[in-house]
């Protein structure tokens, strides 16, 4: 990842650079669902959306000081001191943007590297997660305070994927999601969820996405090996089969599971792939099953080229 230009060089390069302004077309207004704010390419926020309140969190910042919303701030400075604790020094990188700054800021991914490839790693103005007040970028002085994918093989990168969800916040752009959630993985992008949601949607490993538009209770769930566990017990005591384990967990090694990872589990249903299959083709043939979802809930397979005999696990 390229590094982000300050705020101010996005103020200059818009007044100077950018006279004429790019034009997207609308998306639905954002939505809540629960207590849960989604703002992506498919649910905008609108122009004039501004937070409450924001305030400016009591962490490190690797520049210049930023804001979140209040509940977001006090969750991030109670992960801060708890990483801190831990021997991890993290620092705060980027939080609210206005929507005409994530507008400049846009345009100027566009101007570095075209519109597709901008797309991937910056938002439209109006779909940014900056703009709700409960996103935060985190960084830390390995990746010399950049944001980089290298972060998430960091020490602070690997303290976060592990206990971040425990003060409410998930990655949210996940590794191999994009198909999903339509941007490349971001390990350092923490959003703020609250600790119920957040421990939910780490634990079955899904996008936001999947977790405001799918019930729980049919999602396939994943078990994390203990001492002493074979993938027969494991398949006896979770209600299911040796075969349909093995099938979900090709890579897994069936003498020596190491304690601490995690087995995913069947769902309703498993979908053996045959030939000339495609993810959307086998999404249709399942009540309430949509492509995303299943992308969501198999990361073992290449939606692209979903290789003969592989089981898609159907929630």
């Amino acid at each position: 990842m390229p590094i982000m230009p300050t705020k101010k060089i996005v103020y200059l390069l818009a007044a100077f650079i950018f006279p004429l302004f790019l034009t997207w077309p609308a998306t639905s207004s954002a939505h809540d669902k629960n207590d849960i704010m989604l703002a992506n390419k498919q649910h905008s926020l609108s122009a004039d959306y501004v937070p409450n309140e924001l305030v400016t969190p009591d962490v490190a910042f690797s520049g210049e000081e930023e804001r979140l919303q209040p509940k977001a701030a006090t969750a991030l400075e109670s992960m801060f001191k708890a990483a801190e604790k831990d021997g991890v020094q993290l620092y705060a990188a980027s939080g609210y943007r206005s929507y005409e700054y994530q507008k400049n800021l846009f345009q100027f991914w566009v101007s570095q590297y075209g519109e597709e490839q901008a797309n991937r790693i910056s938002a439209k103005p109006g779909e940014s997660e900056h703009q709700t007040g409960l996103t935060m970028d985190i960084t830390s002085e390995d990746v010399d305070f950049k944001l980089k994918q290298s972060f998430g093989d960091t020490a602070a990168g690997q303290w976060i994927e592990m206990y971040a969800a425990e003060y409410g916040f998930i990655i949210r752009y996940q590794e191999n999601k994009e198909p999903v959630t339509g941007y490349d993985y971001e390990p350092w992008h923490l959003r703020y969820v609250g600790k119920d949601h957040s421990k939910t949607i780490t634990n079955f490993n899904i996008t936001l996405e999947t977790y405001l538009s799918h019930d729980m209770d049919s999602m396939p769930n994943t078990y994390t090996v203990q001492a002493g566990d074979t993938v027969y017990s494991i398949a006896k005591n979770n209600g299911t089969t040796v075969e349909y384990v093995l099938a979900l967990n090709p890579k897994i090694n069936t003498r020596s599971l190491p304690v601490g990872s995690e087995i995913q589990l069947p769902g309703q249903e498993i979908h053996i792939v045959e030939k000339g299959d495609t993810i959307s083709e086998v999404a249709a043939k399942y009540s309430g099953v949509t492509p995303g979802l299943l992308m969501d809930v198999n990361d073992h397979v290449d939606p692209n080229q979903l290789p003969i005999d592989a089981a898609i696990n159907i929630p």
